[in-house]
């Protein structure tokens, strides 16, 4: 699952170590990847984390 926001690919995808979704960060030159500190229940939730951090680089 994944999906763009802001130029910011977001990729989400199942931790069987957490038993959570984890998102994956990639920026559109292809810089320094950001990955999720905490797992998520829901995918949708996992998404709306990485939308919240994605933000905060244009803070």
């Amino acid at each position: 699952m994944g999906e763009t926001y802001r130029g910011y690919q977001i990729t989400i995808a199942w931790n069987s170590k957490t038993t959570g979704y984890d998102f994956i960060i990639t920026p559109p030159d292809n810089g320094k990847i950001i990955t999720s500190e905490d797992s998520y229940f829901y995918d949708y939730n996992a998404v709306k984390a990485a939308k919240v951090k994605i933000d905060e680089l244009f803070k």
